[in-house]
């Protein structure tokens, strides 16, 4: 099995979908994942948080949420989430055009 090699990071901006999180000062993000093809659901800080509006319950607006960059390749990118998916931990694979710097 080939182990993931962690680089220098650096600092990006991973497209997602906000919403109000339980607390006023959270976000609830939803992030896609590409190794699964799955959406990755995450509560977090919204100073972690760019919004394109303000979103409501029920009406989530895009936004960007800070990661570091480990790699990227091709079509994908390996970054680290400002805290870890319960489903695929901390480092997950998103696709690189979903990033900006």
């Amino acid at each position: 099995m080939d182990a993931i090699v962690m680089t220098q990071a650096e600092r990006g901006w991973l497209k997602c979908k906000v919403s109000p999180g339980l607390f006023e000062t959270e976000w609830l993000v939803l992030v896609q994942e590409v190794s699964h093809d799955k959406l990755v659901e995450l509560t977090v800080d919204r100073l972690l948080v760019r919004t394109e509006g303000q979103p409501t319950r029920g009406t989530p607006v895009p936004g960007r949420l800070s990661v570091l960059v480990h790699r990227t390749e091709q079509n994908r990118a390996d970054v680290s989430l400002p805290v870890p998916s319960v489903e695929f931990g901390l480092v997950i694979a998103v696709p690189a055009d979903h990033l900006a710097g």
